[in-house]
Formats: C-alpha cells, sequence, structure tokens
C-alpha cells in the first residue's frame, strides 16, 4: 500500500494512543493531544474500527460530509487527511486509490478491549473498558457517522456487560467480594433497567456481609421504580424475598418468634426534615419573583438525590414546570455539555418561544436542532470572551421567557461530574435573571464556590442511630426484641449513617 498526499509531520514513526472508550482524543505516549473530537478524529475512528481498519473515500465521504455536493465531500474528506497527517506523520492514514487506511502507528483503546475478550481475558477487558464507546460527539452533517457510533456503543456496552459478567463469576468463584462489589456497582450503573444486573449486586452485598447495605438499595430502587411507573420483576421479587429470608434467618432465635415481613416500595424520608424545609423556603423566596440558587452538598448516599424528587413532587402540585439535568462523569472534559442539555430541556417548554432570535441563534450552535424550530441560523462559534458573554445572556433570556410562563425549578444532579465551563456559566446567567420566579438547585459531593457564591445551601450529614432505626422501620416490620437491635446495629454499622 502506498502513500498518498503524504505530509509527513514531526511525530511520524511514533506510537499514538486513540482513545474512544470512556473519551475520545488521540495523543503522544506523553499524553500530549494531538487530535481533539472533530472529523478528523472522527475519521481516523472509522478507520480504526472497520475491517481491516480500511474503508473506501466515498463511504467516509458520506458519513462525515453528508448533506454536502459529491465535491464537496471529497475536498472536505482530503482536508481531513491532511490534518490526521500533520498531527500524526504520512504513516498514520495510510492510501491506495480509493481506499484509505489507519496505520500501524495508531494505537486504539477498543483493540485492548476486544482482543481481551476474545482471549477470554475478562479481568483484562474489563480494566481496559473505560467507559462508553465516542459518549459525546456531534457535527454539521455528520448524522450518519453518529447513528454508526450509537450502534458501536450499544454493541460495545453489550459485549463488556457479558464479559463483566464472566468475570464476576470468577471473583465469586474465589471468594473475592471487594473486587465483586465495586464490579457490580459498574454493572447497574451501566445497565440500571436490568434487573438480572441487580440480582447479582444484591448476592454480592450478601455475599460480602454488607445486608444492611443491601437492604437499602432495594429499597432505593423499588423507589426509583415506583416514581417510572413500573415494578421489579417478579422472578427479582422472588429472589430478594429469598435473601430477605435468609437475613432473617440468620439472627438468633428467641421464644416469642415473630415474623419479619418484607420491604415496601418506597422508604420514607427520614433524617432530612431541617434541609427539605430549606429547600422550601428558597423556593418560595423564589417563586415570589427573586430567583435564588441553592447548593445541597454531602456524601455519596447521604440522599442527595431523594432530596431532589422529595422537591419535584411538592411544587409539581402547583403548575411549576421542573427540569432535572444529571450531570455525567463521562461528559466532565466536555466544555458546555451540561450547559446544553439545560439549554435543550428549557427550549422544549412552554414559554421559550418568548426567547429573543438572536439568543436562539447563539444557543443553536450548542443544541443544533434549535435552529430549526425556532427558525435561525446558528451562531459560528469561536474562542472568544463576546461568544462567552452572549451565551451568558442567551441563557439568561431563555430562563425569563420560561420563567414568565410558570414559576421554574432547575435541578442539576451530581454537579461535582459536571464541566467547569457549564458550572459557571449556568452561575453567571443566573446573576442576569431578574425578576422571574426560577430557582436553581443544584447537589454535588463537594463545595462548589463557583456556584451560587455562598448565596444559599446546606450539607447533608449522615443518620444517627434513632434515624437510622426509623428508616428500617420504615422499610420492613421487624420484630420487637432482640433481633431489631441487631438489625439497626447491622445496618448502622454497613451504611455508615448512609440513608442510600
Amino acid at each position: 500500500m502506498t502513500s498518498v498526499e503524504s505530509n509527513a509531520g514531526p511525530t511520524q514513526g511514533h506510537g499514538f494512543a486513540l482513545t474512544l472508550l470512556g473519551g475520545f482524543q488521540l495523543a503522544r505516549s506523553d499524553g500530549t493531544v494531538v487530535l481533539p473530537p472533530g472529523k478528523p478524529l472522527a475519521l481516523l475512528a472509522y478507520l480504526v474500527c472497520s475491517r481491516n481498519r480500511r474503508a473506501s473515500r466515498s463511504v467516509v465521504a458520506d458519513l462525515l460530509w453528508g448533506d454536502s455536493a459529491e465535491s464537496q465531500r471529497r475536498a472536505s474528506l482530503r482536508q481531513a487527511l491532511f490534518t490526521v497527517r500533520s498531527a500524526v506523520g504520512a504513516d498514520g492514514v495510510l492510501s491506495d486509490g480509493e481506499w484509505i487506511e489507519a496505520g500501524a502507528n495508531i494505537v486504539a483503546d477498543v483493540d485492548a478491549f476486544l482482543l481481551a475478550i476474545e482471549a477470554r481475558q475478562y479481568a483484562a477487558a474489563v480494566a481496559a473498558y473505560s467507559g462508553d464507546f465516542i459518549p459525546s460527539f456531534a457535527s454539521p452533517g455528520a448524522a450518519e457517522f453518529e447513528r454508526w457510533t450509537d450502534t458501536e456503543r450499544l454493541r460495545l456496552r453489550g459485549a463488556f456487560l457479558a464479559a463483566a459478567v464472566q468475570y464476576l463469576r470468577e471473583l465469586i468463584a474465589r471468594g473475592d467480594t471487594a473486587r465483586a462489589l465495586p464490579l457490580t456497582q459498574r454493572l447497574v450503573e451501566l445497565a440500571p433497567s436490568d434487573d438480572e444486573m441487580w440480582r447479582r449486586r444484591f448476592d454480592v452485598l450478601m455475599l460480602a456481609g454488607e445486608a444492611g447495605q443491601m437492604l437499602l438499595e432495594v429499597a432505593s430502587l423499588r423507589a426509583a421504580r415506583s416514581e417510572e411507573g413500573i415494578t421489579l420483576d417478579p422472578s427479582l421479587e422472588r429472589h430478594i424475598a429469598q435473601l430477605v429470608g435468609s437475613l432473617a434467618r440468620s439472627i438468633p432465635p428467641i421464644e416469642h418468634d415473630q415474623e419479619v415481613i418484607g420491604i415496601p416500595s418506597v422508604p420514607e424520608f427520614q433524617g432530612r426534615s431541617d434541609a427539605f424545609t430549606a429547600l422550601l423556603a428558597a423556593w418560595a423566596t423564589a417563586s415570589a419573583g427573586a430567583p435564588r440558587r441553592f447548593l445541597v452538598v454531602g456524601a455519596p448516599g447521604m440522599g442527595k438525590s431523594r432530596l431532589l424528587r422529595e422537591l419535584t413532587t411538592r411544587v409539581r402540585q402547583r403548575r411549576v414546570q421542573v427540569v432535572l439535568v444529571s450531570a455525567q462523569q463521562r461528559e466532565r472534559d466536555d466544555a458546555y455539555a451540561l450547559f446544553a442539555e439545560v439549554v435543550s430541556q428549557l427550549a422544549s417548554l412552554p414559554g421559550a418561544a418568548g426567547m429573543a432570535p438572536s439568543s436562539a441563534s447563539v444557543l443553536a450552535a450548542l443544541v443544533p436542532r434549535l435552529a430549526e424550530e425556532f427558525s435561525v441560523t446558528a451562531e459560528p462559534t469561536s474562542a472568544s470572551a463576546d461568544l462567552l458573554l452572549r451565551r451568558l445572556r442567551a441563557l439568561a433570556d431563555l430562563i425569563s421567557a420560561v420563567g414568565d410562563e410558570n414559576p421554574l425549578l432547575i435541578l442539576l444532579d451530581d454537579l461535582h461530574w459536571a464541566d467547569a465551563a457549564s458550572i459557571k456559566a449556568i452561575d453567571y446567567a443566573m446573576q442576569r435573571v431578574k425578576r422571574t420566579a426560577v430557582l436553581i438547585v443544584g447537589t454535588s459531593r463537594h463545595d462548589l464556590p463557583e456556584f451560587g457564591h455562598g448565596e444559599s445551601g446546606l450539607v447533608l450529614r449522615p443518620l444517627d442511630r434513632s434515624e437510622v432505626q426509623s428508616l428500617i422501620a420504615s422499610i420492613a416490620e421487624v420484630p420487637g426484641d432482640a433481633r431489631s437491635g441487631l438489625l439497626l446495629e447491622t445496618v448502622y454499622t454497613a451504611a455508615h449513617g448512609s440513608p442510600f
């Protein structure tokens, strides 16, 4: 195979790491990024994942520039190839007429993952899977490429889940619950609607002696499913009943035996009355036309998300519009990822039509569908302070337009995973909102001085023993004897005062 359009860059002959799992970039061995997300990198990703790491020019051009004329597609492809070769050298992409091929100096993490599965080295496969395939990429004209990434993402996620289950069996066989516990956590995070993954999670918790944590996670799962209007699969319900029964049998019997009843669908909200009261007070102020920001800080499992659900349930009884966005760990390095999702949800609410066309044009650069929905042309992006200011004003305009229609509650969960640009931009935009009934509540595992600037907030503390006892009583009936004390100590010790 011969090289055409040669442009040997300074790094020719060296290896490059192509990250496709949990990220999207090409870097040198020292970690220096040479290709960030963009169509040149998308071109390289498609070649690496294609059969024999090669594809025809026409196929690649259609994938990435499908909305352009054929001559323009070809010109854009040549420019993308030039960009890749400028970054990695002429041997980064080889060409032979109509066919182009990824060079051997491009080493992709997805290859290591698939090779480990093929060799049945499941531990290595689990370690190699750093996250979803190309977790976030979109570009004008690349709709077909985006559909391809969606398909690949599901395929590779399925391959990981299958490999992880095999690895989990190995860990259980040798009694290694220390590794099995975090693995089952990954399983339920990646497949939260898969009851079989939850069954494995509960089994491992019991094997690890974490019965109290198992009870709390069962209750939390039922609460979440109840909000979605769905129930657990009957087979999982039976399995949970067996686990609860085994837990009851493990407690020493006494003379007057009493039955331990199962777990109800939703546990009562315990130990968070002060926090809930503070949130309602902030909402009362905001709904009177004084925009507020409020930050809830707490360690994992302290009930931050449950607090948001309870607030949502309360205010929705009063014709309040609610936007809920959860920051994703995989998007932490994607500037304005959270900002764009907030804009997308707000733009779908009544009142958004009152936003100025100039604001819609600015925001359409981040959320392309807005261009069609608001009949505007997306404003070209550029790295400038002026652009940032226009985005802040545009979001403030959108929030005001929606809030003028009905009171607005914006909930931002897991802000510790959010990209810094989004947090600052949303906070600054809120400072520009005046005389609008809007409250924005964020949750985080740690303090975020850039959010709200200390305007108002609170820190969730662990539950004390009496609150844990009340929580247990709301989850299951237990005998009023020595066994209830043993169960309390088991749960309190396992969960360390964490309600979830």
